[in-house]
């Protein structure tokens, strides 16, 4: 298979729509239409760019590589959060989130935030990777569920309650018992974007 086909193949594979894999990568949408049908040959800094956004060796791309590296990527579940609830949706696959460089074995779940209560730290349609948890560690961020609405806040300890604070300063810290809160996880990192 040729270059272009394969970049096709594998970015249509992923759900990568071309205007978003072309901005990764730092090319025009029509270069990269180009590239993918054969019109035009990208050189090494753009084969390198648009394999790394790809998440992909560049080996494989030019075909020196014949394993392809999908078939044992873990898959992460994306949850779609309700106001009071959560539910199991679709799932990213692991090949997509491959470049970051954090231990995504620890993983539980993502979820898209739907809003800016956690800005500048966490702002909307940021993806936000999730651990299961159990313990509180003061002053790390968790989602959590607090008068039957799922909250994403910084939990700060004190003696027989918890304060609860936005890292958004229009949002006014709230102080609750610790049985008021069921906790879901914490939060391990955030992107803005997935490619």
């Amino acid at each position: 298979m040729k270059l272009g086909k394969r970049i096709l193949e594998i970015r249509e594979k992923n759900n990568i729509p071309r205007e978003k894999l072309a901005r990764a990568s730092n090319i025009s949408t029509t270069s990269l239409y180009r590239i993918e049908t054969e019109q035009q040959t990208p050189n090494a800094e753009i084969l390198m760019k648009i394999s790394e956004a790809l998440n992909i060796s560049s080996d494989y791309l030019l075909g020196l590589d014949k394993i392809e590296p999908y078939d044992k990527q873990k898959k992460i579940p994306l949850i779609n959060l309700k106001e009071n609830d959560i539910y199991k949706g679709s799932t990213f696959n692991y090949l997509s989130l491959k470049r970051i460089n954090y231990a995504l074995e620890e993983i539980d779940f993502v979820f898209i935030k739907e809003n800016n209560d956690m800005s500048p730290t966490i702002n909307m349609n940021s993806y936000i990777f999730v651990k299961k948890e159990e313990k509180i560690e003061h002053g790390k961020i968790y989602i959590f569920k607090y008068k039957n609405k799922i909250l994403v806040r910084r939990i700060f300890i004190d003696k027989n309650s918890y304060i609860l604070k936005s890292d958004n300063d229009e949002i006014d810290p709230k102080i609750c018992k610790k049985k008021d809160i069921k906790l879901i996880g914490k939060i391990k990192f955030v992107l803005k974007e997935l490619i």
